[in-house]
């Protein structure tokens, strides 16, 4: 498994949201909003947004190490837009997170669709 970040932005929708957050507590992951949370206040037709900021490396427990700790743009019921964190585990094949993908471009954090 590569251990670097993509530098991508990963869109997603409710429920792929929803089943990652079960999936961190599920595993024991740090970064995760409790059982129910996110059915409760996450907006059920937004498109959130996942970007790993850092590989999480955890040399007791290497069922889930490393995986990525991602900052999360969350948009709750109200139409607000929040930040939150989000550790999730990359798949060994490629992107774990469904959704459009986008790359980022530089150190200004632009992106395109390819």
């Amino acid at each position: 498994m590569n251990p670097s970040i993509p530098r991508t932005v990963k869109a997603v929708d409710t429920s792929e949201l929803i089943r990652l957050d079960a999936e961190a507590i599920e595993r024991g992951l740090n970064r995760n909003h409790g059982a129910g949370w996110l059915v409760e206040f996450a907006d059920p037709e937004a498109v959130h947004y996942l970007r790993p900021v850092l590989v999480h490396r955890l040399a007791h427990r290497p069922a889930v190490s490393p995986h990525w700790r991602c900052t999360l743009l969350l948009m709750v019921r109200d139409g607000q837009q929040v930040f939150s964190l989000l550790d999730v585990l990359p798949d060994p094949r490629g992107h774990r997170c469904g959704g459009e993908f986008l790359r980022l471009h530089g150190d200004v954090g632009t992106v395109d669709g390819t």
